[in-house]
């Protein structure tokens, strides 16, 4: 899929339309990306090989390369949001197609989950729950990777995605267990394996707490919730007031990137735009969501900060867990990952060079790959004790 954002190709076309009317550039995009798209996408093994014989057969002017970043400039900043929201779009559509999944959703008694899963029929499930600003669309480079062999689960947390948002609700962590407890009853889901990522690794770690009858094991992923006061994190900014994902400019939305990712993914023109735009709508919700949790607090020698994170309920879970942390992580160091392993009871830590807060995303081979050898081993275990 990479290989598609990747291809030069793409970003000739883009060239080719970027200077034409607004109209023109969104009605073109229309039209044809998806189909170009599709042909991107024959299969996971051929998608280096294909992005190529498409470029050959656009016949594209290559010299018209150079041009692109003047003839993007001509186009309004509303067109290219558009734009990428289109193709942005488009990719979540193919990707859903080619991983068999279905969009679905439940009602809660605080409002509606979103969520899409596949049903391959595999012994095992995979749940995934995205982190802070994110959704359910951002597990599909890990999914790519794991739908071979699992059925794979991805959801909107509520204030995110198409879930719900309610101002007048407050989305603390007791909060968010009760909904997801409530989520996986009405879904149908469990047992599962739960893969979570900064604040889904948090929800992880609570519906583990909450439901340990559904969790069959837990893959943590640079995960909020957990603290070792001895080492600076984005915690340590929320408390002098500085909130990294309310943005309201574009310099702030590129700082916003290139802090969550060190090896900082591809994106096409206007897909970035479209990113920002999302998150400027969302300034004030966003804000609204941390100040919840951490307002009120000007230290971290409060005695009641350090009930906001889960360090003296660690030893209560008993399902085994992975914790997988990026070494480049600018929100949560190293030490915060050392930290939950010595606090679960049966837990594994991997660290992995050169990678940010986002590994799923950043490298999502490699995670999968240690995700299938973590599960096969415990299937492994099991099968033994079972002869035993």
């Amino acid at each position: 899929m990479l290989k598609f954002f990747e291809s030069r190709a793409l970003l000739q076309n883009l060239a080719s339309w970027a200077d034409t009317t607004d109209v023109k550039l969104r009605g073109w995009w229309h039209k044809q990306s998806e189909d170009l798209l599709a042909s991107f996408m024959p299969s996971p093994s051929q998608w280096g090989t294909a992005a190529l014989e498409q470029a050959r057969a656009l016949d594209i002017d290559w010299p018209r390369l150079s041009q692109l970043k003047t003839n993007i400039h001509k186009s309004t900043f509303d067109a290219k949001v558009k734009a990428g929201e289109s193709l942005y779009s488009t990719y979540t559509k193919a990707a859903r197609k080619w991983l068999g999944a279905e969009l679905r959703e439940v009602e809660l008694t605080a409002g509606r989950i979103h969520y899409w899963t596949t049903s391959s029929n595999h012994p095992e499930t995979i749940l995934f729950i995205h982190g802070f600003g994110d959704s359910k669309d951002g597990a599909y480079s890990l999914a790519f990777h794991l739908a071979k062999q699992f059925n794979v689960i991805a959801l909107d947390l509520p204030g995110f995605g198409q879930s719900f948002r309610d101002p007048e609700l407050c989305y603390d962590t007791h909060s968010y267990g009760r909904w997801l407890d409530e989520f996986m009853t009405k879904a149908r889901i469990g047992p599962v394996h739960v893969v979570g990522n900064s604040l889904g690794g948090a929800m992880a770690l609570k519906l583990a707490l909450v439901r340990p009858d559904v969790i069959k094991s837990l893959c943590l992923l640079n995960t909020a919730a957990i603290i070792d006061f001895k080492h600076h994190s984005i915690y340590d900014d929320i408390l002098r007031g500085e909130i990294l994902f309310q943005v309201q400019t574009f310099e702030q939305f590129e700082k916003f990137w290139s802090t969550v990712f060190h090896r900082r993914p591809f994106l096409p023109p206007f897909v970035k735009e479209y990113f920002f735009h999302t998150f400027r709508e969302n300034h004030d919700w966003y804000g609204q969501l941390v100040r919840q949790n951490f307002g009120g607090y000007a230290s971290k020698k409060d005695p009641r900060y350090k009930k906001l994170f889960m360090n003296e309920h660690l030893r209560k879970i008993e399902a085994p867990t992975l914790i997988i942390w990026g070494d480049r992580d600018q929100l949560f160091p190293v030490a915060y990952g050392e930290k939950g392993h010595k606090l679960l009871k049966d837990a594994r830590f991997l660290v992995l060079s050169d990678v940010g807060h986002a590994p799923q995303v950043e490298v999502p081979e490699e995670v999968a790959r240690h995700l299938k050898q973590f599960i096969a081993g415990l299937s492994a275990s099991q099968d033994q004790s079972s002869v035993q």
